[in-house]
């Protein structure tokens, strides 16, 4: 018998406690995880220009996390 996953659970990724540095120059706090494979996050700063330090709450997504850097605050 073999176990598979739903497909949401396999693109969860476990980002609390960390600031992700995204591709795209988005410096972001992910806060709330959405249940499809997505993060609310709120952007602290970076080089974006739309999407910089106090801008809208933006949604991450699998391959954006994949490809970040993370920096581990605790």
């Amino acid at each position: 018998m073999a176990f598979c996953l739903p497909e949401a659970a396999r693109r969860y990724r476990d980002v609390r406690g960390h600031v992700l540095k995204l591709p795209s120059g988005i410096i972001c706090v992910p806060v709330e995880y959405r249940g499809d494979g997505s993060w609310s996050a709120v952007p602290v700063g970076g080089t974006h220009q739309m999407y910089g330090a106090g801008s809208w709450d933006i949604a991450i997504y699998v391959e954006d996390i994949d490809n970040a850097e993370r920096i581990d605050v605790g």
